[in-house]
């Protein structure tokens, strides 16, 4: 059931992320019941999703509850 429940929950942030739904990514990660860690089966990642869909807004709020830091990435360009 916590497999189950886990996916669900990561589910919804990639979901939630890709169609700019900031207070809905705000709500799971504030809540510790998603991860911006975890991929989809296929590999593609909540904040690829937004980036990608122009919700820039999620990636710089989604900032703290990253568990490496995203400077690296932004000198690569």
């Amino acid at each position: 059931i916590s497999e189950l429940a886990d996916m669900f929950n990561d589910l919804a942030l990639l979901v939630s992320a890709q169609h700019g739904h900031r207070e809905c990514v705000e709500a799971l990660l504030e809540h510790g019941v998603a991860s911006l860690d975890k991929r989809s089966a296929h590999g593609i990642a909540p904040l690829f999703v937004a980036a990608q869909g122009g919700h820039l807004e999620i990636v710089s709020h989604s900032r703290p509850f990253l568990s490496r830091d995203l400077d690296c990435v932004q000198q690569l360009g």
